[in-house]
């Protein structure tokens, strides 16, 4: 009998929330950077101790690939149905921070700063992601926030695979109350360890801020990019997001001063072919792909970028209230003028995250694709609405195909073929460039 989560992790599902890793008994699972995954994973030490010791397996129990979002029930609101993905809401807000919007310290909105800089001076702690040791490179891994200066240490949203082994080991080894940062998926793997092995834990936060997330790339999106660009040395770091709406992608080696580039507007056509292909769905994690909570539904308050055609290029997060305490919570910010809010809807949120993500439509066919082929799918309890069709089946087997010719690091033959599925990409080329004009 082999452990439950070596299917997660060999169908790329594991997105490293450390739950299994504190849940077992036997201390039997580590991190792992898988190279051909391109993914931060676990790894079990000894299969042996698996087949012949463990009898409870709570890696299983616990993981968020295997019960995905198992608290869903609760957030499924007063009159909805399990057709409903929005969750719980109480209020939607459009706004920002005056202090981090205009700083520069955030691409979008500011509001997760905050609400963190708040409950810092409040003298709550916060769980949210930061800098670890990683030897020549630098890694990210949960921390507990406690002083508001280290807010400046709070890293923007990061799209390669990272962990939060972390998180739970601060939970069980310090008082609190914590406010934690997290985004879907690893707050799903902390609800379900506390859920099924340490309930007391629950106690100890106060407020789960929920990021809006959409995905998250392996690490073959970078390594195919710089290859492709001819940059060479070991990178250092990767941020995709500050300064402006969108943000540079900005690439650390050996140099202080980092590589950028525009992630919206590309001087070449080899250069636009070169982004498009390293950054494409084809790069995504399979586990956010199948993803059916982006919305973070689970949370007290989920933020995300608000991209709406009515707002232009207004620099705005949308702002979802789920609970009372959020609601107490923005109310206060609201007061001290320390967040500028109007009022949203629920069509907002469709909107800035599109129909596809909030309501799970690809991932719900991709899903029935995965089960056809006996592979493992996260077990979510909403209704399942969409119908693959054969065209449909046959672009996922065309990913599959894709996915093997990327994780053999054949980038070159990988971007040629992309091309060949993306024939408008060089008409949308000519408009950008036209538009430019």
């Amino acid at each position: 009998m082999k452990a439950p989560i070596e299917d997660i992790v060999e169908s790329d599902l594991c997105i490293a929330c450390g739950a299994c890793v504190v849940a077992c008994q036997y201390d039997n699972i580590r991190r792992n950077v898988s190279d051909y995954r391109g993914s931060v994973e676990v790894q079990i030490k000894n299969d042996v101790v698996c087949a012949t010791e463990c009898k409870s397996r709570e890696c299983g129990q616990v993981c968020p690939s295997i019960n995905a979002f198992a608290g869903a029930e609760s957030t499924i609101p007063e009159g909805g149905d399990k057709s409903d993905r929005v969750g719980p809401v109480l209020e939607v807000l459009l706004g920002y921070s005056p202090t981090f919007q205009q700083n520069g310290s955030s691409s979008s909105g500011g509001v997760i700063r905050e609400v963190c800089a708040l409950y810092l001076e409040r003298g709550f702690s916060v769980i949210a992601l930061g800098e670890i040791d990683g030897g020549d490179s630098i890694e990210y891994d949960a921390i507990a926030y406690s002083d508001p200066k280290d807010l400046r240490k709070m890293p923007g949203s990061i799209y390669h695979s990272i962990g939060v082994f972390n998180a739970l080991r601060v939970l069980e080894n310090q008082d609190g109350p914590f406010v934690i940062v997290s985004i879907p998926c690893h707050l799903e793997g902390i609800d379900n360890y506390i859920r099924e092995c340490n309930p007391s834990l629950a106690d100890r936060i106060h407020l789960r801020v929920g990021i809006i997330c959409g995905w998250m790339y392996s690490h073959h999106a970078i390594s195919s990019f710089t290859e492709s660009m001819g940059l060479e040395g070991k990178i250092r770091d990767v941020r995709y997001r500050g300064e402006d709406k969108v943000g540079k992608l900005k690439i650390w080696f050996d140099a202080e001063t980092p590589v950028q580039f525009d992630r919206r507007v590309h001087k070449t056509f080899t250069e636009r072919l070169v982004y498009r292909s390293s950054f494409s769905t084809e790069m995504n994690r399979m586990r956010c792909r199948l993803c059916q909570n982006h919305t973070n539904v689970s949370a007290d308050i989920s933020v995300g970028d608000a991209w709406l055609a009515r707002k232009g290029q207004q620099k705005l997060s949308i702002v979802v209230v789920r609970s009372d305490l959020a609601m107490t919570l923005v109310d206060d910010l609201r007061q001290q003028s320390r967040l500028i809010l109007e009022k949203g809807c629920v069509e907002d949120i469709v909107e800035s995250q599109s129909p596809n993500l909030v309501y799970g439509k690809v991932a719900q066919k991709l899903a029935i694709y995965q089960r056809n082929r006996h592979r493992c799918v996260p077990h979510y309890p909403f209704l399942e609405n969409e119908k693959l069709s054969f065209v449909e089946s046959i672009g996922f087997m065309r990913n599959d195909w894709f996915r093997h010719i990327i994780r053999s690091r054949r980038y070159k033959l990988f971007r040629f073929l992309y091309l060949l599925s993306r024939p408008l990409l060089y008409v949308s080329y000519l408009k950008q460039q036209f538009g430019r004009k």
